[in-house]
C-alpha cells in the first residue's frame, strides 16, 4: 500500500490495530477485499497490509458497540480470492450480497477475551482526552493518522465506517480495560543452534528455487512446515529469523524472496551464522524437476549396476542473483539405485517408502557443489535425512565425511573450491 508516509513507522511502540466488524467468528483470521465497491484501493479494507508479526489487533464488535478482545498477528498478508460483503449503512441501503473477491488474509492467532469490554460509552466519556492524543500524531490531515473514531463538535463520538484502522500506543495505554498484551519473550540469537538456523533456510532455499523457476510458492504453507520442525519457537521468530535470512542476501548481492522482507538489524554473529549455512545449503534450479528426470532415469537404467557415463565434471549454473545447480538425474538415479535402500551413511534401511513403494533416501553430495564438488557418482552418496543433517551440522561431520570416504571405495575426496565469481556467474561459465 504506502500511498503515504506512515506516522508509526519508525516506531516500534505503535504495534496496536482495530478491526471494527460484526462477523460472528471475531478473532479469526483477517480477511478484506483489495478493492471497494467502486473499484478503487480503499485504506479502510487493506490497512492490515501494514501489520507486523506479533502486532496486536483488537476488535470492535458493533453488535455490542464495544471492544471486546484481542489478537496478535501470526503471518504476513497472503493475497487470495475471499468472500465478502461490505456492512456498513450505505451497503444495507444497497442490498450488499456476499460475493467472492480479490482479496488478502492476515493469519491471528492467541485470541483472548477482555475482562472488561471498552465500550462506545466509555469512550463517549472520555472525548477530550482522545482528542489530544489525535492532536499529537503526526501528518497533516485526519485520514493521514487511519483512527477509527470521528470526533465533532456537532454529536457524540462514533465509530467510523470500515474495517481496518490504527490505534495509537497512547490510547491503549489510557484505558486500563485494554489489558496491554505483551509481546512473546524473543530469544536472543544465540540460542538458536545451526541444526535450527538451518532448517530455515532448507525451507527458504525452497521457496526460493521455487520461485526463480516461476513456480507457485505458498508462503504460508511452506512457513507452517518450518514451524512443525521447530516446536519450541513462535511464528513471530520463525518469520524474523526468515527476514534475517534475507538480510544477509542482500549484503551479499543475491536476490531476496519478496515475501521476507530484509530485517533492518541482525547481528554480526547471527549473520556470520547465516552466510556460512548458505554456503552449506544452496537451491538446485527445480526441485521438483529434478525429482521428475530422476524417476525418468531409474525406468531407463538397463543395468542398475553400470555407473552412468562421467561425462563433464563440470556443474551447470543456471543464470541468476543465487547460485543454483542443474543436477544430473541419471547420476541421481544410479546412485538411488546401487544403494538398494539401504543408507550409505548409518548403513540401515531406509525408515521409511515414498507414494511411490520406493524406500525414502536423499542424494548428498560429499564435496558440495557449493564448494567444488562435481555432480558425479564417485561424489554421490544415498543417505538417510538424519545421517544428512548429521553431514551437514553436526560437530563430528567432517570425522562422519572421512569415514564414508575410506568405507566406499567409488567415493573420491575432491579437493575444496571457492564460489564462482559474480563475473563467471554472469557470463553463465559452468564451474
Amino acid at each position: 500500500m504506502r500511498p503515504r508516509q506512515l506516522w508509526w513507522q519508525d516506531n516500534s511502540a505503535e504495534r496496536y490495530w482495530l478491526e471494527s466488524t460484526d462477523r460472528p467468528d471475531i478473532g479469526a483470521n483477517l480477511k478484506a477485499p483489495a478493492a471497494d465497491a467502486s473499484g478503487r484501493t480503499n485504506w479502510r479494507y487493506t490497512l492490515f497490509r501494514e501489520a507486523n508479526i506479533d502486532d496486536i489487533v483488537y476488535h470492535y464488535d458493533v453488535r455490542q458497540s464495544a471492544i471486546t478482545s484481542w489478537s496478535r498477528v501470526a503471518g504476513l498478508p497472503e493475497e487470495l480470492p475471499i468472500v465478502w460483503a461490505a456492512r456498513g449503512s450505505y451497503a444495507r441501503e444497497r442490498g450488499a450480497q456476499e460475493s467472492e473477491v480479490v482479496g488478502y488474509l492476515v493469519p491471528l492467532n492467541s485470541h483472548s477475551r477482555l475482562r472488561q469490554p471498552l465500550t462506545l460509552e466509555a469512550l463517549r466519556s472520555r472525548t477530550g482526552q482522545i482528542k489530544a492524543i489525535l492532536q499529537k500524531l503526526p501528518g497533516k490531515t485526519r485520514q493521514a493518522h487511519y483512527f477509527p473514531f470521528e470526533l465533532s463538535e456537532r454529536r457524540p463520538l462514533r465509530l467510523l465506517q470500515g474495517y481496518a484502522f490504527k490505534l495509537p500506543a497512547e490510547f491503549v495505554a489510557a484505558f486500563p480495560q485494554l489489558l496491554d498484551p505483551r509481546p512473546p519473550t524473543v530469544l536472543p540469537d544465540t540460542d538458536w543452534t545451526d541444526a535450527e538456523i538451518a532448517i530455515c533456510i532448507e525451507g527458504y532455499a525452497e521457496m526460493l528455487g521455487r520461485e526463480a523457476a516461476g513456480v507457485a510458492v505458498n508462503g504460508n504453507a511452506t512457513t507452517r512446515e518450518i514451524r512443525d520442525r521447530l516446536p519450541t519457537r513462535s511464528e513471530g521468530a520463525l518469520i524474523r529469523r526468515l527476514q534475517s535470512i534475507s538480510t544477509v542476501l542482500v549484503s551479499q548481492g543475491r536476490e531476496p524472496l519478496r515475501r521476507f522482507a530484509p530485517r533492518e538489524q541482525v547481528g554480526r554473529g547471527m549473520e556470520k551464522r547465516i552466510a556460512n549455512l548458505l554456503d552449506e545449503i544452496q537451491p538446485t534450479a527445480d526441485p521438483d524437476e529434478l525429482d521428475r528426470r530422476t524417476r525418468r532415469a531409474r525406468t531407463r537404467l538397463k543395468d542398475p549396476t553400470a555407473p552412468p557415463p562421467a561425462g563433464s565434471i563440470q556443474v551447470i549454473t543456471v543464470e541468476s542473483t543465487v547460485v543454483r545447480f542443474r543436477r544430473r538425474a541419471d547420476v541421481r538415479a544410479w546412485v538411488l539405485n546401487i544403494s538398494g535402500g539401504t543408507c550409505e551413511g548409518c548403513q540401515q534401511p531406509a525408515s521409511f517408502t515414498t507414494d511411490d513403494g520406493e524406500p525414502y533416501l536423499e542424494v548428498h553430495h560429499v564435496r558440495p557443489l557449493v564448494r567444488g564438488g562435481p555432480d558425479t557418482t564417485d561424489n554421490a552418496i544415498a543417505i538417510c535425512p538424519t545421517c544428512h543433517r548429521r553431514l551437514h551440522f553436526s560437530q563430528e561431520r567432517e570425522a562422519f565425511r572421512a569415514a564414508i570416504l575410506k568405507r566406499i571405495r567409488r567415493l573420491v575426496d575432491y579437493p575444496d573450491k571457492p564460489l564462482p565469481t559474480d563475473a563467471e556467474i554472469a557470463a553463465g561459465q559452468a564451474r
